[in-house]
């Protein structure tokens, strides 16, 4: 199948027309197994978008580091603990930060 070609990150392969997304933003959408959110990411994205994706444990403070990021989307996981405040280094942000459907245990720093 076109999903086994497809290049891996972590857990996840990526199909071709998201890795065509890559340069804008990063959406992947076939999970292949239980997974976290991948923190190895292109340093120019500007969203992140792994919402309904069965993710589970932590979000990675590591996403911190993605400063021209305009749009986080996470909702519709099993996502769990605080929301790290690494992520207040994101200055671009100006649309979505959605982790709604999740089991967050803090508020937004």
């Amino acid at each position: 199948s076109r999903l086994d070609r497809a290049p891996q990150v972590g857990a996840v392969r990526v199909t071709v027309r998201q890795r065509a997304r890559i340069m804008g933003s990063w959406s992947v959408k076939h999970k292949l197994e239980a997974a976290t959110i991948p923190t190895a990411l292109p340093t120019d994205i500007a969203m992140i978008d792994f919402r309904y994706g069965g993710y589970t444990g932590t979000i990675p403070t590591e996403l911190g580091r993605y400063t021209k990021v305009t749009q986080v989307r996470l909702e519709g996981n099993d996502l769990t603990g605080a929301i790290p405040t690494q992520l207040g280094q994101m200055s671009e942000m100006t649309s979505w930060f959605r982790l709604d459907s999740n089991k967050i245990s803090s508020s937004i720093p």
